[in-house]
């Protein structure tokens, strides 16, 4: 039948029940796939109730879903589906299917893995909460402690089952069970009076735990009819008569029937009483609510005290006709001063988010600058002296969304929002700036709490808390001017943990938790805040708020530039690309408004207490890319580096090494700084062959080597690791080891990228400014790098940048001149090409070097000029003559510029010194280095002659061959 409905689960089926298949619990796990085979075929259609279409799919969905997985957790969900179809005769089965729902609720709350949700049921069926486990002999615990099971179970059971909420659960509970015998819901016509007595009759089995009212109900025609709502006299068209429809089951009256049962058969320890007015709404007619409406008015009012109206905006949607009758005697008997009053004495605690709901229904008869006037009056003395009725509906707020209340969060920013709506700008922004001024809270004002209440929202993962705080506060934002905006956000807390902070810290902080909590939407709304407010503050403003520093607790020295980049490596730690976007782009907005320095300022403060001392923004955004770069997350590489660069663009150069250079003090990574971060970056893209990132991080590097000066490169690619596996590790270390990773892996345009960024380097440092120790890193692997470092160097047009990188003093130039080889020559091959590449290019160049040679053979001229016997003293003195003469004009033509010579003098000198050489018998085409330097000389001649080309000139000396100085493979 399954594989009827896929036929791709033989398979699988075969691995768990199978003649191969070695589960313990096989003859069990058959056992109950054959009941499920029964209820599914309808063998059970007469003690179950037939089937719907969707019921059917459902439970081949369940029993399919994951079925490739475990044995033991294909064995939890078969049970679970089994244990499913147990019938409800009574009260007590449908509390127990009450409590096994709740359970599974806290379950799915938990976790979506089979074992662990498995584990809930196990623990919960052992701590009394009236549940049978799903399966007991699954050997796999799951991922969660028991701790943390009991936990949660506890929450749910104390804030669900109890007695107020347990009618309305069993009607939950009662409408799927109802489904299978023909329930659906309100009919748009008229249930069948059949199908209405079956319902009927397990309505009435599910109200009690004996058996004695179902002989009543079967004697009794209507008796059916009392649960249903009822249409009578309804005129029928197609037969002209007027009838009675059943259209629904009366679910308000099955919910009262329900508590009256759990009381008449004892299921309450003591007499419950309504906690709230919205409770007693649920369970009492309207006249009834309204004469304890007014009762409970009269009480809240005389002890100050709003416990009794929590929730009562919810009967807005269930009962609207009660809830404006309410309103009315609310706004009747209670005025905006009692209710400001109400804030003041109730001290920060839960049941100002019940003031606030009343405050909803109250604010209407109240006209603008009444209303601001009363809201803004401060309390002067005590522990709360400076406060006044904004701050206190801000607290609200933040305690609502600590407490992950969503439905207070929405009620109170309803109110707020019509607050704002109602209140002048100038009033909004005076009340909310008003500061508290003693206690732990001193220095906050309305701005900090609401700013604080959306950080905590983020901090819950409240996603729906979330966007309603944001909504809120853009809506502030657009109302209030951006000078009176920035000065109350920046206002500081002044005293515990969170002294230092600010609004525009909490909000960077909640961007900051959202990420780290992986919650995409939230960043997005976040994020779009956090641009509405930066596009509307005064730079300057901007950058101070943002740069204000958490003074104390774990977090000491952080601001908002820093939980910003903190924020997006927690976005890259677990790989949300979408978040890392919004992120880098909010970043980016920011870096375009504020001013350099300020930017450069504020990236660069360091947290000073925590794991994480001596980080700062720079340090957070280049470890951001390390972490997309190790998860291969090339979209996101690509991103943070264009951010990167952007910063890099901005910020002046002494700023930028500076920051990147700051050290991480404590922890695994003590040691490594920004500078370090970027290369493991590299060499993390290198190692999985991402070829991409390894293009784009090399790009980023290059970027930052032609920002930076050398010394400060050299420092800070020289720092080390100190603890870990990697300590003693830095930069330079681990852009070797990229290099050796994109040449082992044969990848051809990787190994030219990241070999080019090396050379780029090794070119702009010195050689005294690295330590002899990072010397030999690069030194010992000249032999895997010079294919490739013949291949930069061939490529480099320019001369003159040519040999700035290859000067002898340069560490490029120190690896050029190393050699592998046991016998060393006067110059290694490398330079060879250099200087080949060099000549090539500038025959004044060539004409330099090949003189420098011919001076020592004039030495050795003389040598032999004046030794006591020379075997031909003339031709010695002739071939020094000549020599010298070829030298002094070889001299005149380097001092020479361009344009100032002309070529026919030039060639008359050359004759003149040829000829006499040759009168005398000195052969100077057997004389191959003169040769060299003649061919030298008329490329030389020609470049700076302003004279037609050259002619050829005797003795036509060869050209020098390439061949004879380009270096062997080493």
């Amino acid at each position: 039948m399954c594989c009827d409905y896929n036929s791709t689960l033989k398979k699988p089926f075969a691995k768990h029940t199978g003649k191969d298949a070695t589960y313990t619990l096989k003859k069990e796990l058959i056992d109950q796939l054959q009941v499920i085979y029964y209820r599914l075929s309808g063998d059970l259609d007469v003690q179950l109730g037939k089937l719907s279409d969707n019921q059917r799919t459902s439970i081949l969905l369940k029993l399919t879903e994951e079925i490739q997985a475990c044995t033991a957790g294909f064995h939890n969900r078969v049970n679970a589906i089994v244990t499913s179809f147990e019938g409800v005769a009574s009260l007590a089965q449908l509390l127990t299917q009450v409590r096994q729902s709740l359970v599974e609720k806290t379950a799915a709350r938990l976790t979506n893995e089979v074992h662990a949700t498995n584990r809930v049921t196990v623990i919960a069926s052992t701590a009394g909460f009236g549940v049978k486990p799903t399966l007991l002999g699954d050997i796999h615990p799951g991922r969660l402690t028991d701790e943390e099971i009991q936990k949660a179970l506890q929450e749910t059971f104390e804030s669900e089952y109890v007695p107020f909420n347990l009618p309305i659960l069993l009607c939950d509970q009662l409408r799927g069970i109802l489904a299978s015998v023909g329930y659906h819901g309100r009919h748009a016509d008229s249930y069948d009076i059949n199908d209405s007595k079956t319902i009927a009759m397990v309505i009435e089995h599910c109200l009690t735990d004996s058996t004695e009212n179902t002989a009543a109900l079967e004697k009794s025609k209507a008796g059916y009819t009392k649960y249903f709502v009822i249409d009578e006299d309804v005129y029928d068209k197609e037969k002209d008569e007027y009838q009675t429809y059943i259209r629904d089951v009366n679910w308000p009256k099955i919910q009262k029937l329900f508590l009256a049962a759990l009381g008449r058969e004892k299921y309450f320890v003591k007499e419950p009483t309504m906690p709230t007015l919205y409770w007693y709404a649920l369970y009492h007619t309207t006249e009834e609510t309204l004469v304890e409406t007014r009762r409970i008015i009269e009480e809240s009012i005389s002890k100050n005290q709003y416990q009794a109206f929590n929730r009562i905006t919810a009967l807005k949607s269930s009962d609207p006709h009660l809830y404006r009758a309410i309103s009315e005697i609310l706004v009747e008997k209670i005025n905006i001063h009692q209710l400001i009053a109400a804030f003041y004495a109730s001290d920060i605690h839960r049941d100002l988010i019940n003031i606030a709901e009343v405050m909803t229904i109250v604010l209407e008869k109240c006209n603008a600058s009444d209303l601001a006037k009363e809201l803004s009056e401060k309390i002067t003395t005590g522990d709360f002296a400076g406060t006044n009725g904004f701050y206190y509906l801000m607290v609200a707020l933040n305690n609502a969304a600590l407490e992950n209340a969503a439905d207070s969060v929405k009620t109170i920013s309803a109110l707020a929002v019509t607050l704002i709506e109602k209140c002048s700008a100038s009033d909004l922004a005076k009340g909310l700036s008003e500061k508290i001024t003693a206690g732990d809270a001193a220095g906050t004002n309305g701005f900090y709490w609401l700013i604080a209440a959306l950080d905590n929202a983020a901090s819950k993962n409240a996603a729906d808390s979330v966007k309603t705080i944001s909504a809120l506060a853009v809506t502030l934002i657009k109302k209030c001017n951006a000078s009176d905006l920035a000065k109350g956000l920046s206002e500081k807390r002044t005293a515990a943990d969170f002294a230092g902070t600010n609004g525009f810290y909490r909000l960077i902080a909640a961007l900051n938790n959202a990420a780290f909590k992986n919650a995409a939407d939230s960043v997005k709304t976040i994020s779009a805040l956090a641009v509405t407010l930066i596009e509307k503050c005064d730079a300057s403003d901007l950058a101070k708020g943002l740069s204000e520093k958490r003074t104390t607790g774990d977090d000491a020295g952080t601001h908002g530039f820093y939980c910003l980049m903190a924020a997006l490596n927690n976005a890259t730690s677990t790989n949300a690309a979408d978040s890392v976007k919004t992120i880098s782009a909010l970043a980016v907005t920011l870096i375009e408004k504020c001013d350099a320095s300020d930017l450069a300022k504020g990236l660069s403060e360091k947290k000073t207490t925590g794991d994480f001392a001596g980080t700062n923004g720079f340090y957070w955004l280049i470890a951001a890319l390390n972490n997309a770069a190790s998860k291969n997350a090339a979209d996101s590489v690509k991103t943070i580096s264009a951010l990167a660069v952007t910063l890099i663009e901005k910020c002046n150069t002494s700023d930028l090494a500076k920051e990147l250079s700051e050290k991480i003090t404590t922890g695994n990574f003590a040691g490594t700084n920004g500078f370090y971060w970027l290369i493991a970056a590299l060499d993390n893209a290198a190692s999985k062959n991402a070829a991409d990132s390894v293009k784009t991080i090399s790009a980023l590097a290059v970027t930052l080597i032609e920002k930076c000066n050398a010394s400060d490169l050299a420092k800070g690619l020289s720092e080390k690791r100190i603890v870990g596996d990697d300590a003693g590790t830095h930069g330079f270390y681990w852009l070797m080891e990229a290099v050796i990773n994109v040449i082992k892996i044969k990848d051809v345009e990787s190994t030219q990228i990241a070999c080019s960024l090396l050379f780029r380097l090794l070119g702009k440092l010195k050689k005294e400014s690295l330590p002899v120790d990072v010397q030999a890193i690069f030194l010992k692997h000249k032999t895997v790098l010079q294919d490739s470092l013949k291949a930069y160097l061939s490529q480099i047009d320019s001369v003159l940048q040519l040999k700035a990188v290859s000067c002898t003093d340069t560490m490029l130039g120190v690896l050029i001149d190393h050699q592998v080889h046991f016998i060393k020559k006067p110059q290694s091959n490398t330079r060879l090409l250099v200087d080949s590449c060099i000549f090539k290019k500038s025959p004044i160049d060539r004409i330099k070097y090949i003189s420098i040679q011919l001076s020592k053979k004039k030495e050795k001229y003389y040598l032999e000029l004046n030794s006591f016997f020379p075997r031909n003293k003339k031709l010695v003195n002739t071939k020094l003559k000549t020599l010298e003469g070829i030298l002094k004009l070889t001299n005149d033509i380097i001092d020479m510029k361009k344009g100032v010579i002309d070529y026919s003098v030039f060639q008359n000198d050359m004759k003149k010194i040829i000829d006499d050489a040759q009168e005398n018998k000195f052969l100077i085409q057997d004389d191959k280095k003169i040769n060299e330097l003649f061919t030298a000389l008329d490329q030389a001649i020609c470049s700076l002659s302003s004279a037609a080309s050259p002619t050829s000139h005797a003795p036509s000396p060869t050209p020098m061959d390439d061949a004879n100085v380009s270096p062997r493979r080493q």
